[in-house]
């Protein structure tokens, strides 16, 4: 399983992801999912940074499809289920950058990008997650299958 930061920028994008955490889920169709990275897979961990004006990790949520490309941009769109608030809330990105391992120190500059796995569990613990959450990275399998379900 990858962990992905997904970066949300503007207001119309907060407002967005302030529905789909309300939801659960993604919208589903043509309009629905996230950008996503080209390599993410069903059951790949998500992870929310809103980057303005906060610059704070926001949400989560696990990937429940491949990503295809959405006309015109040509980018990588995927659904995704489960999403919910972090588990301590929103967390600065200085402040998850300070801690060993810290990811992108200076900023989160791409929309969508994989977390490298040499340091995704000291990300993950910044982000407050607890350890067996870590350990496993995330709920049961047949928790996100189920996720995965209820989506379709």
């Amino acid at each position: 399983m990858q962990v992905i930061v997904l970066k949300v920028r503007y207001q119309k994008n907060l407002d967005d992801l302030a529905q789909t955490i309300q939801r659960g889920r993604t919208l589903h169709g043509s309009d629905g999912g996230w950008r996503m990275p080209v390599t993410a897979q069903p059951g790949d961990l998500a992870i929310w940074y809103a980057a303005s004006p906060d610059q704070e990790y926001v949400a989560y949520g696990w990937t429940a499809g491949l990503p295809s490309k959405r006309e015109p941009t040509r980018q990588p769109y995927g659904p995704v289920a489960g999403v919910r608030p972090l588990p301590g809330g929103p967390i600065p990105r200085a402040e998850v950058a300070a801690k060993p391992h810290g990811f992108q120190e200076t900023n989160v500059g791409q929309l969508a990008v994989t977390m490298p796995e040499e340091i995704d569990g000291a990300f993950l613990r910044a982000l407050s997650f607890g350890k067996r959450f870590v350990e496993v990275r995330g709920p049961s399998p047949e928790y996100t299958s189920g996720q995965v379900r209820r989506m379709q």
